[in-house]
């Protein structure tokens, strides 16, 4: 798909090819995308994540670890309580498994979840949170998360938008957006973008 500045955008046939070339140049990668296409074309389900550590602030280019819906699973929490498991089948960047727990006793639905704990262990009016990498899990990860988008249907999910940001034991951060069949936007630079930052 090419872009022509005098042509009206008509529905995506197909799925579109995107790309930008940077030399010496501070423009963030994604800039020109979105000023041209805005949510034009975005893919409905995405998992981006960004690297990060807690202590300078420093963030790694953030890396679509997958756009491809058929590599999504979303399940019961593996422990029980409100809320569900996400596997994601990054192809050669490994299979992630992510578990976002409301507070026990409490329903799971659109808001800010802060000061979550690792699941299952969480304490009871804390949301939990749990995140297995392919190298293993996150150590004792801690954070927040956004439910920016949830809709079920007959108990299946039809629509899932998070946006999350956790750290481990030693100080490793990882900020990221999932997005499952949502036109919820996502900043590329700045997956976590609540306002309770």
């Amino acid at each position: 798909m090419l872009y022509n500045p005098n042509s009206e955008l008509t529905p995506c046939m197909a799925k579109p090819l995107f790309g930008s070339v940077r030399y010496n140049s501070s423009i963030p990668a994604e800039a020109r995308f979105t000023q041209i296409f805005g949510d034009f074309c975005m893919p409905e389900s995405v998992f981006y994540l960004v690297k990060c550590n807690s202590g300078t602030n420093e963030k790694s280019t953030p890396t679509l670890l997958t756009d491809d819906e058929a590599n999504f699973d979303i399940r019961p929490l593996p422990y029980g309580g409100e809320g569900f498991e996400l596997v994601v089948d990054a192809g050669e960047q490994g299979l992630w498994i992510l578990d976002f727990a409301a507070p026990l006793q409490a329903y799971f639905e659109e808001g800010v979840y802060a000061n979550a704990e690792r699941y299952p262990f969480n304490c009871l009016n804390v949301p939990g949170v749990e995140l297995i990498t392919p190298e293993g899990g996150f150590l004792q990860p801690k954070g927040e998360f956004e439910v920016l988008e949830f809709a079920t249907k007959s108990d299946k999910v039809e629509r899932l938008s998070i946006n999350f940001k956790l750290k481990n034991s030693n100080g490793e951060c990882l900020e990221g957006a999932f997005r499952y069949k949502s036109k919820v936007p996502f900043d590329l630079e700045n997956p976590y973008t609540s306002d309770e930052e």
